[in-house]
């Protein structure tokens, strides 16, 4: 099979300007796209089997309406695209390019509306379903592993539905990450710098940290503060980080949220650090070496 014609795009563009034509006149555009692990992954075969989304040149935009079994690949996937019987392995920078110039769906409840970029999507999710003024924010995207639970903050509503829609415009120019806002990718630049411009005042602490929220936190170690509380009749525990709570409830739901994505693993998990730790053995000798090399020199860097 022939290769795939590689897209016009600039290296740091995010997003497609105003009325551009992404694809030159006679790209093929029939095509089938499943999520797949993304480049780089230690595994060809990591992930587990996707679902599947079909779109049509000619009819792409009712399609995407009306189809009720798209999935959204999440920011940890990338599609591989299959041009009518033709299969097609992507670079990194073709895939990115399919993601941003190919119509963005809204799985929102029964919405199927479709958008030509992330701006589009992002406006309408802001204001025809996320809304304002509201005491909680619930997250109705398709499958979303919420499953109901809500949000305080508006803001943080709208943080959670990038990770749906994979809108991640922000770009680290030292080890590439993506990151969805920018105060976002600000706070990550201090792991490289090692900046840490917010400092306990108890007298002999001293400690440093990143990010505000952080010393926050680590101030109720002083304080005692634990303003969480179980819900739960008849416990009367109470935390100092609402994550921390979130991780509790779980002991008495049962809930187990996190599934290991490796193909034919049925394991599921109540914290995402236990799918971590699950994940090593998965791995092989080597990748387990170079995992702890990895951590080790991740380690001496925090030192620095």
């Amino acid at each position: 099979s022939s290769p795939l014609p590689s897209p016009p795009f600039a290296a740091q563009q995010t997003r497609p300007h105003p009325g551009q034509s992404p694809l030159a006149p006679g790209s093929p555009m029939d095509f089938e796209m499943q999520s797949y692990p993304s480049a780089g992954s230690s595994s060809t075969n990591a992930y587990a089997s996707p679902s599947t989304f079909t779109a049509s040149s000619s009819n792409a935009t009712e399609t995407h309406r009306n189809s009720a079994d798209w999935s959204m690949s999440s920011p940890v996937t990338t599609p591989l695209v299959m041009i009518k019987h033709e299969e097609y392995t992507l670079t990194p920078d073709q895939e990115r390019f399919l993601q941003q110039h190919h119509h963005h769906p809204c799985l929102w409840g029964d919405c199927r509306q479709s958008f030509s970029n992330f701006d589009a999507l992002t406006s309408h999710l802001s204001e025809d379903h996320i809304g304002t003024g509201k005491s909680e924010y619930i997250c109705e995207w398709t499958n979303c592993d919420r499953r109901g639970r809500g949000f305080g903050q508006r803001q943080k509503a709208m943080r959670h539905i990038q990770t749906h829609t994979g809108d991640k415009p922000f770009q680290c120019q030292v080890c590439q990450k993506r990151f969805s806002e920018a105060n976002i990718m600000a706070q990550h630049m201090r792991t490289h710098t090692g900046e840490k411009p917010y400092k306990c005042t108890e007298p002999g602490c001293g400690r440093q940290f990143s990010i505000s929220g952080a010393l926050t936190i680590h101030r109720r170690v002083h304080t005692g503060e634990k303003p969480f509380k179980c819900k739960f009749e008849g416990c009367d525990k109470w935390f100092a980080e609402s994550s921390n709570l979130t991780k509790h409830l779980r002991v008495h739901t049962g809930e187990r949220p996190f599934q290991c994505p490796y193909v034919g693993c049925d394991k599921w998990f109540s914290r995402p650090d236990q799918v971590t730790r699950h994940k090593k053995t998965h791995l092989t000798e080597d990748e387990k070496m170079a995992l702890i090399m990895a951590e080790k020199e991740a380690e001496w860097r925090k030192r620095l």
